[in-house]
């Protein structure tokens, strides 16, 4: 599988996620492990937008950029907590 290099995918801080290791470790070693890589490279894609939204008028004033920002960061959190991998909660198997 090509995308982000490991190093990339996973340099995050899980101090304010809903961090669970057996998930993650089971999303990452079992049947699934190819799309949650996928989910987090996405999450690298996301987090670069965030951080590049900054006060840049075509997201609106500042709230609204900061209200966007929130949201990319939250579903980058959420792809690398393995939410979306299925069977973990958020999509059946």
């Amino acid at each position: 599988m090509t995308g982000f290099s490991d190093e990339e995918r996973w340099d995050f801080d899980t101090s304010d996620m809903d961090w669970q290791e057996d998930r993650v470790q089971a999303a990452r070693d079992g049947e699934f492990g190819d799309l949650y890589r996928n989910h987090l490279d996405v999450a690298v894609v996301l987090t670069r937008w965030a951080k590049a939204v900054g006060d840049q008028p075509e997201y609106g004033t500042t709230e609204h950029a900061q209200g966007f920002i929130q949201a990319l960061e939250e579903v980058a959190a959420r792809l690398r907590q393995a939410d979306y991998v299925p069977g973990n909660g958020e999509v059946p198997e």
